[in-house]
């Protein structure tokens, strides 16, 4: 033990230990005590990472009031959300809780019979794209988490409340860390109006929250994006023979996407007009 503590241990008749000189010089020293001796770890970069965190919490804590019934006192009335957004929603995603999350929900029809669309072919010849007919689809329930960008799926024949419920109990068991649950959906009626997702709620309300967006606002889920990119890569004129073979093909593809970024008007700061970037 450096000779500059004292050992509250230690026997009062016991020989005092020598006095350890480096010990005593390292205690005034301020690299000594992790406090800007190491790379990347100094005081000015502590002071700026804690005042950029104080600007972004204000930030976020002015917002919030100001979408708050305080707003509406200081401002006569609530203030209009972006984009329509339900307010509840809104101010949800400015003061998610670390142990809440969110993710948007829809759902996507595959058919066998492809979508057809341009595609290289080359000059002076005709592609063909051979279709098998009579159609058969099924329907695919997916969620992107608003953290992480992750998408879960679930597989199902129809598009009905049961797809609806079992992807919802999907989503209970992959995202079990997390305390509760923020379910983002469009407002189909199977989504609200349903025994099936009644019953659900009624289990399971504590944890998994549902919450609609606005009647046709496709704008307003950013997952409404991956499946356009999912058809332009995928189901847009596919020869697959079977439903099966093109199920694996897009759940292959959705494997594929470690990722995918939430890039959506409503949930990003816009972008400085022409003009103002000018003046």
């Amino acid at each position: 033990m450096p000779g500059c503590i004292c050992d509250p241990q230690q026997e009062p008749t016991a020989p005092q230990p020598a006095l350890d000189h480096a010990a005593m010089g390292r205690a005034d020293d301020p690299a000594a005590h992790g406090e800007g001796g190491h790379s990347g770890h100094s005081l000015v970069h502590m002071a700026e990472q804690m005042r950029n965190r104080f600007f972004a919490s204000l930030a976020f804590t002015l917002a919030i009031l100001a979408w708050s019934d305080v707003g509406k006192s200081v401002f006569g009335s609530h203030l209009a959300t972006p984009f329509g957004l339900d307010r509840n929603v809104w101010l949800l995603l400015l003061s998610l809780p670390e142990d809440e999350t969110v993710v948007f929900e829809d759902e996507v029809d595959l058919n066998l019979n492809p979508k057809i669309g341009s595609m290289w072919m080359l000059q002076g010849q005709q592609a063909e794209v051979v279709t098998p007919g009579d159609n058969d689809k099924c329907y695919a329930a997916g969620s992107l988490h608003w953290r992480t960008g992750k998408l879960f799926t679930t597989i199902g024949p129809k598009r009905d409340g049961e797809l609806f419920v079992r992807h919802l109990h999907e989503l209970r068991r992959k995202l079990r860390r997390y305390r509760k649950i923020h379910v983002i959906c469009d407002n189909a009626k199977f989504h609200h109006d349903c025994w099936a997702v009644w019953e659900f709620c009624r289990k399971y309300g504590d944890r998994v929250q549902l919450h609609c967006l606005p009647k046709y606002a496709p704008e307003l889920n950013p997952l409404e994006r991956a499946w356009w990119r999912l058809h332009e890569r995928i189901t847009r004129n596919q020869q697959c023979q079977s439903l099966e073979e093109l199920v694996d093909l897009v759940l292959a593809w959705l494997s594929d996407r470690k990722s995918l970024k939430v890039q959506d008007a409503a949930y990003l700061q816009p972008k400085p007009k022409a003009k103002d970037q000018a003046a």
